[in-house]
C-alpha cells in the first residue's frame, strides 16, 4: 500500500510540472504572435468611386501582389490586410504592369476584422443607364463610350442595365463630346436617341462630378451585313488595338467604317448595306515612312457576316537610295517611292549637299515587297527591286538629270490672264514642283527633266460671271514634251467658267432628308489627277448639296456614298451600279438640279 501511495504522488507531482511547462510555453507563443505594436490582419472592403461617390464598376485594383476588378458598385474586396497604410493603383487594364489611364493613392486601414475604405477620385465618371427596344430589355449585349483617344465598354445585365467607369483622359480631349452606342450583335451599332450613323449621333459632354445617365431605346434595327476577321502583326501574333478601315470599291477609296481589334486582334463591323467593300489593317503605332497596311482583302457583302479570315501586318525593311546631281546643282529634289502598281507610298525631300558627291535617300519600315525610287517631276526612276524583312536594300543609283524651266500664262475663256497654282505631271505619274501665276496669269514651273509632261492649273473660291459666282475649271491638262537644256515658253493653260449641280438626297423609305452623305462626281475618262478628276460636296442638315466647278462639256459619274456605311451607295437616275447611272454633263457658268436621290437600307 505504502508503495503505491508513493507512486501515485510521484506521478501528481510530474503532471503539475508538466502542466505549467506547458502553460509557460503557451504564454511565450501567445507573446511572440500578438506583439503589442503588431499590425491587425483584417478583410478591408475598398470602393473606388467618382467624385459625388457613385462607384466605379470594371477597373482592376492591385493591394501588393493581388489583382481584384471592382463590381457593379465598385467595390473589391481583399482578405488577410495589415491595418495601417497601404498604396492601391487603379487601372483599366489588368496586371501588374498595365497601359493605359492609372489612378493610385495611400489608403489607411483600420484596425478592425472587417472594414471598409472608400476611394473617390475626381479622375472618374460613370456612365450608366438602360438599353430597351419596344419597351423589353437588351440582354448582354456591349456598351460602348467613345471618346477620341479611347473606348471603354461594359455588357448590359438581364435588366438591360449598364455602368460603365471612364477615365478622365490626361489630355484635354475630355473635353471632348462622348458618342455611345449598343452593339446589337456582329459591330451592329446603335447610338444613343436611336440613330444608326456615328456622323450625325449626339454628342454627349460628360460631367466629372457626377453620374451621367444615358438610356437607350432601340427602333431602328440595323441591316444583317458585317465582316469580321482576325489581324496579326508582323509576327504572327494578334494585334490588339489596331485600326480596321472599309472602303468602297464603286466609287474607289470612300472608307465608310473603321473599327478597333480586341485583346485578341479579333473585329466585327456590322450594319454593312449590300455592297463589294476593300478592307484592311493600318498599323498606328510603328514608327515609318509609309503607311503600314495589311494585306487588303475584297468582299461581296450581302445579309449575313462574312469572314475575311486572318490579314496580316507586313514585316518591313529599310532601303537607301544613292542620288548624284551635276556640280552645277544645289537646291534639293523630291524622292518618291512607288509600287509596282506605280501608286506613291512614300516620298522624302533630300538636299544635295555636295555634288557630284552621291547624297542618300532613306526610307524606314518599309513593307516587304517590290519598288522603284522616281525622282518626281524629272522622268527619272530606277529599276524595280526588292524590300526583304529586316534588311537594307540600296536601291539602283540615280543621276539627277538636266532639267529646265518652263513659262507660260494661265488664261480665262477672254484670254484675260488670272491668279492661279500650276503644277506639272510627269509620265511616271509624280508631280514636279508647283508654281504660281501672278495676276496677269504668268508662270513658271522649275525642275522639268526631259520627257512628256501634262501642266495642270487649280484655282480656289470663285470668280464672278454675270449675276453669280462660279468656281474655274480645267477641260483637260497641257501636254508638253522637254528637251535637255532648252527652256520652254509660250505654255498656255487655259481654265474655264465651272458649271454647278444642285440636288437633295432622302431616305428611300422614310422620305426625310438625310445629312453628311458623300456626293462624288468623277470624270468617265480620267485626265491622271484626283483633284481634276473628281468633283466632291456633302449634303447639308436639309439634305441638300452643291457640286461646283465640273469642267463644261466633261461627262462625270455621280455616286451618293453614305460615309457612315449604313445606306447603300446610290448613283445619279437612281441606279444601282454605275453602268446604269445616267451621266452628268454641265454648261460653262450654268447650273442643273439632279434627280433627287433615294437612298436604301
Amino acid at each position: 500500500m505504502n508503495g503505491h501511495a508513493n507512486t501515485r504522488v510521484r506521478r501528481s507531482r510530474l503532471l503539475r510540472v508538466a502542466l505549467v511547462g506547458l502553460t509557460a510555453i503557451a504564454l511565450a507563443f501567445s507573446t511572440v504572435a500578438t506583439p503589442a505594436n503588431a499590425a491587425t490582419v483584417s478583410t478591408v472592403t475598398i470602393k473606388i468611386a467618382t467624385k459625388n461617390g457613385v462607384g466605379a464598376p470594371g477597373l482592376y485594383v492591385a493591394l501588393g501582389d493581388t489583382i481584384k476588378k471592382t463590381k457593379a458598385d465598385g467595390t473589391v474586396r481583399f482578405k488577410r490586410v495589415k491595418s495601417g497604410k497601404q498604396r492601391i493603383v487603379v487601372s483599366v487594364t489588368k496586371g501588374l504592369v498595365t497601359t493605359g489611364w492609372q489612378y493610385s493613392e495611400k489608403i489607411k486601414v483600420p484596425a478592425k476584422k472587417k472594414a471598409t475604405v472608400t476611394v473617390r477620385t475626381s479622375s472618374l465618371t460613370v456612365v450608366k443607364g438602360k438599353v430597351t427596344r419596344k419597351k423589353k430589355a437588351v440582354k448582354k449585349k456591349v456598351v460602348s463610350v467613345f471618346l477620341p483617344q479611347a473606348i471603354y465598354q461594359a455588357k448590359t445585365d438581364k435588366n438591360g442595365k449598364y455602368a460603365i467607369a471612364v477615365p478622365k483622359p490626361l489630355r484635354s480631349s475630355y473635353q471632348y463630346p462622348a458618342k455611345i452606342a449598343v452593339d446589337l450583335g456582329n459591330g451592329r451599332l446603335v447610338y444613343a436617341k436611336n440613330n444608326l450613323r456615328v456622323s450625325t449621333a449626339k454628342k454627349y459632354r460628360l460631367s466629372w462630378n457626377a453620374a451621367n445617365t444615358v438610356n437607350i431605346k432601340v427602333t431602328s434595327d440595323p441591316v444583317k451585313g458585317a465582316i469580321a476577321g482576325t489581324i496579326r502583326d508582323a509576327s504572327g501574333a494578334r494585334a490588339a488595338g489596331v485600326k480596321v478601315h472599309v472602303e468602297t470599291v464603286n466609287p474607289s477609296g470612300v472608307v465608310v467604317r473603321t473599327a478597333l481589334t480586341g485583346a485578341k486582334g479579333r473585329f466585327s463591323i456590322g450594319g454593312l448595306p449590300k455592297a463589294t467593300y476593300r478592307v484592311y489593317a493600318v498599323d498606328p503605332d510603328q514608327y515609318s515612312d509609309v503607311v503600314t497596311k495589311s494585306a487588303v482583302a475584297t468582299v461581296k457583302v450581302g445579309a449575313k457576316k462574312i469572314s475575311v479570315g486572318t490579314l496580316s501586318l507586313p514585316k518591313v525593311g529599310d532601303i537607301t537610295a544613292p542620288i548624284t546631281a551635276p556640280a552645277s546643282r544645289s537646291n534639293g529634289v523630291r524622292i518618291v517611292l512607288q509600287d509596282e502598281a506605280g501608286s506613291e507610298v512614300a516620298s522624302n525631300f533630300t538636299y544635295v549637299s555636295d555634288p557630284p558627291a552621291a547624297t542618300n535617300a532613306k526610307f524606314q519600315n518599309v513593307p516587304v515587297g517590290r519598288y522603284r525610287v522616281v525622282l518626281a517631276g524629272m522622268n527619272t526612276a530606277s529599276a524595280y527591286f526588292d524590300v526583304a524583312a529586316g534588311g537594307v536594300v540600296t536601291a539602283p543609283a540615280l543621276l539627277i538629270p538636266t532639267t529646265v524651266k518652263a513659262n507660260g500664262k494661265v488664261t480665262l475663256p477672254d484670254n484675260s490672264g488670272i491668279s492661279a497654282s500650276v503644277q506639272a505631271l510627269d509620265s511616271n505619274g509624280t508631280w514636279g514642283e508647283w508654281g504660281y501665276s501672278s495676276t496677269d496669269g504668268a508662270f513658271t514651273i522649275s525642275d522639268l527633266g526631259p520627257g512628256a509632261h501634262k501642266i495642270y492649273a487649280f484655282r480656289n473660291g470663285t470668280v464672278t460671271s454675270g449675276a453669280n459666282k462660279v468656281k474655274l475649271a480645267q477641260v483637260a491638262p497641257v501636254q508638253i514634251n522637254v528637251t535637255a537644256g532648252v527652256p520652254l515658253t509660250g505654255v498656255n493653260v487655259s481654265l474655264n467658267l465651272g458649271g454647278t449641280a444642285t440636288g437633295k438626297v432622302i431616305d428611300a423609305k422614310t422620305k426625310k432628308t438625310i445629312e453628311r452623305v458623300q456626293v462624288v462626281a468623277t470624270r468617265v475618262v480620267a485626265t491622271g489627277h484626283d483633284e481634276l478628276d473628281v468633283v466632291r460636296a456633302a449634303t447639308t442638315a436639309k439634305g441638300t448639296f452643291r457640286l461646283q466647278g465640273l469642267a463644261p462639256g466633261v461627262d462625270y459619274r455621280v455616286a451618293f456614298v453614305d460615309g457612315d456605311g449604313v445606306y447603300r451607295t446610290s448613283w445619279y437616275s437612281n441606279a444601282n451600279t454605275a453602268s446604269k447611272a445616267k451621266l452628268l454633263k454641265v454648261s460653262a457658268a450654268k447650273s442643273v438640279t439632279l434627280t433627287t436621290a433615294k437612298l436604301k437600307r
